[in-house]
């Protein structure tokens, strides 16, 4: 992956170089090149996710979903209490994070990991039927929610919301 980025880096800059030496404009004029910076915003813009819930079977389904498109899954922890730990360790863009769990739930995290940093981006995933602690998690910092069982579309739409 880093070669990668090394790699595009040094095309943009012979690209640059050229656009300069012949003063012409790649980027309005040839849609390959729109094609190439889009890519590269990708491989710069990997979001890194940590995603906490205590069922295997749900981390794995939202997993599966986040890396199918484009997120880099950095982490998983099966409970609150392991989440503030490993968000400390892992310093994630954004969490995914279920409300119910052993040991310490989710509202709970929200609240240890938004004092850890004020700015953090965290999803919470509900159950039907669990406004009341919806609205509570989002009062405790969480930027959104998704509902199980997950759709794909909207476990993309709330995370790209999230992170703009």
């Amino acid at each position: 992956m880093l070669l990668l980025i090394v790699y595009f880096a040094i095309c943009k800059v012979y690209l640059r170089f050229l656009e300069y030496l012949f003063d012409f404009d790649l980027y309005s004029k040839h849609s390959w090149y729109k094609n190439f910076i889009l890519l590269e915003e990708v491989l710069y813009m990997t979001a890194r996710v940590l995603v906490v819930d205590d069922a295997a079977f749900m981390r794995m389904m939202l997993k599966d979903i986040l890396i199918k498109n484009g997120f880099m899954v950095i982490g998983e922890a099966s409970n609150g209490a392991e989440a503030v730990l490993k968000y400390q360790e892992l310093k994630p863009d954004i969490v995914t994070m279920d409300i119910t769990m052993p040991e310490m739930d989710g509202i709970t995290a929200v609240r240890e990991i938004v004092k850890i940093n004020p700015n953090a981006k965290v999803v919470m995933c509900s159950a039907m039927g669990q406004q009341a602690m919806v609205l509570d998690a989002i009062q405790s910092g969480a930027k959104d929610f998704i509902v199980k069982p997950f759709q794909e579309e909207k476990v993309i739409d709330a995370m790209t919301k999230v992170l703009r």
